[in-house]
């Protein structure tokens, strides 16, 4: 049977794989491990990263802002909390949150903008954000994992999608992106009883809980193979 970890953590190992040898089905069973791990923590990570983008929406509605405003500073601030979710928990797996945090959270505003921008596509986005998930996605990641920080993180996030690490990446990008979406559409059908606003809330609180910490444990693990770190062991 199959297993992924990181070294120094399977038992019983009989083979293992890194780098370009690993598939994309191990980085997904990778993130799905870690999520079964440990899903209340990251469930309620999530949640508080989620408040930012919600804050700014609140406020933007406030003032008046004009719905195509509000749709991109909105994509914005939830690309920013995702992306700056998926370096926390690298931090946190490998034990620096309180050390790398504020780097995080700097280097996801840095790389969020175009983010933003596809937000006025709506669902065509998803046709789009896998493009740039690698290298923009890994670059809090990067600071997460104890690579730099802000500009020094997106270089680090360059050089891994070069020499075919790109190419590489643009599946399980796809996959991050369409599961991200399907459990919307998922959450949405299921939540419809609630109808209003209430159907609205009520899925953007689950989607982020259950989807964001899953799409950043994907990412974690895409660069975990890219930088070598991530091994694939066989257990008999």
């Amino acid at each position: 049977m199959a297993a992924v970890s990181e070294p120094g953590i399977a038992e019983g190992t009989t083979a293992e794989t890194r780098g370009h040898e690993i598939r994309t089905a191990d980085l997904v069973a990778t993130a799905l491990t870690r999520y079964a791990q440990a899903f209340a923590t990251f469930g309620s990570m999530a949640l508080i990263a989620a408040i930012f983008p919600a804050l700014v929406v609140i406020a933007l509605r406030e003032a008046d802002a004009r719905p195509e405003i509000i749709v991109t500073i909105g994509s914005f601030a939830a690309a920013a909390a995702a992306l700056a979710l998926a370096g926390a928990m690298t931090a946190f797996i490998g034990k620096r949150l309180r050390a790398t945090l504020p780097g995080i959270v700097a280097t996801a505003l840095l790389v969020a903008p175009p983010f933003g921008v596809i937000g006025l596509l709506h669902l065509a986005g998803i046709f789009v954000v896998p493009l740039l998930l690698a290298p923009l996605g890994l670059a809090p990641v990067a600071v997460g994992a104890g690579d730099g920080a802000g500009v020094a993180a997106l270089r680090r996030a360059l050089r891994l999608c070069g020499q075919g690490g790109y190419r590489r990446s643009l599946v399980p990008c796809a996959i991050t992106a369409s599961f991200a979406a399907i459990l919307f559409l998922a959450f949405g059908i299921a939540l419809s009883p609630l109808g209003g606003r209430a159907r609205v809330i009520a899925t953007l609180v689950v989607w982020a809980a259950v989807a964001w910490p899953i799409a950043g444990l994907m990412l974690r693990s895409l660069y975990g193979a890219l930088s070598g770190r991530l091994v694939v062991r066989l257990r008999a």
